[in-house]
């Protein structure tokens, strides 16, 4: 019952049993009082209007419960009681609070009875509420009247005097909403990061608050909001992705758990949480603040993706799951809406508007620590660029290009024989040619993709636009060209077709094989619980996912590739098996002949035996005849008027082949042919002609085995061909090694030396003669006279003859 309401008996028995009358009203008051400042007595002085009997008007019931009429049931005239007992009894309905106001909202005024310390509403209520107005025993009637009126007067003056307190209602409730959605916000960000990625290359920036609303639809997408893992120190996540320590997260969670109970334990049996439409129950929409008067509250930047249930299961206040673009709501961290029946609050016991204040700032606190979060640390391998290499290194295993484009590992592998489909172009998912560095997937050529082949562009790099598979064949007379041919599209270098046999087709097949399986046991991809859909969305599963992470990032063997993790040494053999399968493939039989052969031919174009077709682009075996510069037809000295050379001529020396080069100048100074080397200088050298004999009869065999090779009927087989290079650089070697000095410049002086010494000799002994039996097959001469001592010597010199010395001497002699 109201103040009112029980002042109402009261009142009036008390003026039957005191025999009151109607009289005249009397001014109580004398003068006017002051009031102070935001007093309820300002406000009724401020107040202009009056009713037809004298009241005042004017003062909004609604603001401090002060009534303009009197309470239902009281009739002035029955009563005739004057303005003092009129004023008292419109306060009988004044706002009162005993909890700060919380009932009321901020339009509103209370006054706080825990402030009042001289009891003076009490006193006012005590007033009304009395049997005993008057303290005389038996007053008269003007006694009685005056000291009612006293009494009403100061007790109505002394509540005039209290001021009126803004109600907190309203900040209350203000502040239970900012925390519902501070609530959502981090356990959206909690659950968004429950299964948090460790190895993906999304984030582009910091974790961003959800419930920061200068984000835009774009960074609030899904795609681009930023989960956080938890980790020890970070060595188990990538550069690309953030973590925060286990404390750090508990922390967060244990502020979560307070400010979910902070808020539970509100007062709910204050009014404005209790009005059905706007109070405690009320949807709290999480929405960005209005700019200014004229621009209202727009749908934030969170609730445009949480409302596509990406994060969290967003209902209305029906129970029913949002539609995406619709609002979302601020919820309990299970996902259901606030009741005002779950608060626990009592008058005594309650959470206060300063509580909740402290429970807000410790959550975003803890909230910030979250985002405050690091990258990792750890060496991954970039899913996405794996994949394009495994395509590749499918593709140069001689896979089928519909299993090498797709990427796929088929149980029995089928290999291409194709030698025009080897040609694998970069290109994005649409079909655009792009360099490797764009590419995302790779596609067998044809001259609408590219019509001209470039081999600078050929390769593994990020620059390179194509690359070539080799030929998968056991025969390797298959490949008869050198180089890739294919008609419609221009070929500018030289792009090499090479061959592996089927067998090492699948060997290597089975080493990228290898290399994917053991990638699938470190890439966290592919993991299923008891046969569910792919994904990680357990915590069974998001812990076999870690696991498998943190074997990828522990620490790999001594390798050649320079990777520090197991995840990265397979990801760098595939990135190298390219380049590798390029170094182990092989030339076709027919191109590798052809190399060998140009070798041979560039041996003997040096030596004037073959010249450069650049038609055929090979080396032609010259025709050899006697009016042909060969080193075959080369002359002796002083035969046929030939001369000793006009420069000294060198070696042939080590012969340096450059297959790139085919301009080539051929040999012509070649040593000195003689028999003796006497007609030829000191500063010249010779070789007998037998010895230059010996390289002609090698060279010549080299030209009639070229000669054979251009025989399409047949091909020369490579091991002949390389034993005949062999032989001709041997035969050079034993050339360039029979070359002497030659004895011209002192053979005059060594015949002197001779003759001075036959001189001598004749003073001692005849010397024998000798004649040509047949002089026209220069038979070899024959004693016609045998040596004899002189006749005077014989008696007095002591030489005595021998057959050994001057015999020699003088046969030498004759026969040179």
């Amino acid at each position: 019952m109201s103040l009112l309401k029980k002042y109402r008996k009261q009142m009036a028995f008390t003026l039957l049993a005191t025999g009151a009358i109607t009289i005249a009203p009397i001014d109580a008051f004398g003068t006017t009082p002051s009031y102070p400042d935001n007093s309820i007595g300002k406000l009724i002085e401020a107040a202009t209007t009056k009713d037809d009997k004298g009241n005042i008007t004017g003062v909004n019931d609604n603001i401090i419960g002060y009534i303009e009429e009197f309470p239902d049931g009281v009739d002035a005239d029955d009563l005739a009681i004057d303005a003092n007992l009129n004023a008292a009894l419109r306060f009988t309905e004044l706002h009162i609070s005993d909890i700060l106001g919380l009932e009321f909202s901020k339009d509103q005024g209370y006054i706080n009875l825990l402030e009042d310390d001289d009891n003076v509403f009490s006193e006012l209520k005590k007033m009304l509420s009395t049997t005993t107005i008057s303290k005389s025993a038996n007053p008269g009637l003007v006694e009685h009247l005056k000291s009612l009126t006293t009494i009403i007067a100061d007790t109505t003056d002394n509540v005039k005097k209290l001021k009126i307190e803004v109600g907190a209602g309203s900040e209350y409730k203000t502040l239970i909403d900012t925390l519902k959605a501070e609530i959502h916000y981090v356990d959206a960000h909690m659950d968004f990061s429950e299964f948090a990625s460790v190895n993906a290359d999304t984030a582009s920036e910091k974790p961003f608050d959800f419930g920061d609303n200068t984000k835009t639809v774009k960074d609030s997408d899904p795609t681009t909001a930023v989960s956080i893992a938890i980790s020890k120190d970070g060595s188990d996540v990538s550069e690309n992705n953030y973590w925060v320590t286990q404390e750090t997260y508990n922390a967060l969670k244990s502020a979560l758990d307070d400010a979910v109970e902070t808020l539970m334990n509100v007062y709910k049996d204050t009014t404005i949480l209790s009005t059905p439409t706007t109070g405690f129950d009320a949807a709290v929409e999480l929405l960005d603040p209005p700019i200014d008067d004229k621009t209202p509250a727009t749908t934030s930047a969170f609730s445009t993706f949480a409302a596509g249930n990406e994060f969290k299961n967003e209902i209305d206040t029906n129970g029913t799951a949002l539609a995406m673009g619709a609002k979302a709501i601020a919820l309990l961290p299970d996902e259901t809406v606030y009741k005002i029946e779950q608060m626990l609050g009592t008058k005594e016991n309650h959470t206060t508007a300063e509580n909740i204040d402290e429970t807000i700032a410790a959550l975003e606190d803890a909230y910030d620590e979250y985002l405050a979060a690091e990258k990792g640390s750890a060496e991954l391998a970039d899913p996405d660029t794996f994949a394009l290499d495994t395509k590749i290194a499918l593709a140069m295993t001689g896979l089928t290009s519909t299993d090498a484009i797709a990427g796929t590992i088929p149980t029995v592998p089928t290999f291409g024989t194709s030698t025009t489909e080897v040609i694998y172009v970069y290109t994005k998912d649409d079909g655009t040619a792009v360099a490797k560095s764009e590419a995302t997937t790779i596609k067998l050529n044809t001259k609408e993709i590219l019509n001209t082949l470039n081999a600078n562009n050929m390769g593994f790099d990020d620059d390179s636009t194509f690359f070539i598979a080799p030929v998968v064949t056991d025969d390797p007379y298959d490949l008869v060209t050198e180089n890739f041919e294919l008609a419609d599209v221009t070929v500018t270098g030289e792009i090499p077709l090479k061959y592996i046999t089927k067998a090492e087709a699948n060997a290597k097949f089975k080493a990228v094989k290898a290399m994917v399986d053991e990638m699938k046991l470190y890439d966290g991809k592919d993991i299923t619980e008891n046969g569910g859909e792919a994904g990680v969305d357990t915590e069974a599963e998001y812990k076999a996912y870690r696991a498998e992470i943190s074997a990828g990032v522990s620490a790999a063997a001594k390798n050649d590739y320079d990777a520090d993790t197991k995840i990265t040494l397979v990801a760098e053999k595939m990135a190298a098996f390219g380049e590798e399968m390029v170094e182990f493939a092989k030339m076709g039989t027919g191109a590798e002949q052809k190399i060998v052969a140009n070798t041979l031919g560039q041996y003997l174009a040096r030596l004037g035996y073959t010249t450069w077709d650049d038609t055929d682009k090979i080396y032609k075996p010259v025709t050899i005849d006697t009016t042909n510069p060969a080193f075959v037809n080369q002359k002796a000295v002083g035969t046929d008027s030939t001369e000793v050379a006009g420069t000294a001529p060198k070696e042939i020396g080590d012969i340096k082949i450059d297959l790139e080069s085919t301009s080539i100048t051929a040999k012509t100074d070649f040593f000195n042919i003689s028999t003796n080397g006497v007609d030829i200088p000191e500063s010249q050298s010779w070789v007998t002609v037998e010895e230059r004999d010996a390289l002609a009869a090698v060279l010549l065999s080299a030209h009639e085995l070229l000669e054979e090779n251009q025989d399409t009927s047949s091909i020369v087989a490579i091991p002949r061909l390389e034993a005949k290079i062999e032989e001709v650089k041997a035969a050079i070697e034993a050339y360039d090694a029979a070359a002497k000095e030659g004895l011209q410049d002192n053979f005059e002086e060594e015949v002197k030396k001779i003759y001075d010494a036959l001189d001598k000799i004749k003073t001692y002994m005849y010397l024998p003669a000798f004649d040509i039996e047949e002089s026209n097959t220069q038979a070899m001469p024959v004693i016609s006279q045998q040596r004899q001592m002189e006749e005077k010597s014989l008696t007095t010199s002591k030489t005595a003859l021998s057959n050994e010395g001057i015999f020699a001497i003088t046969r030498e002699v004759i026969l040179h």
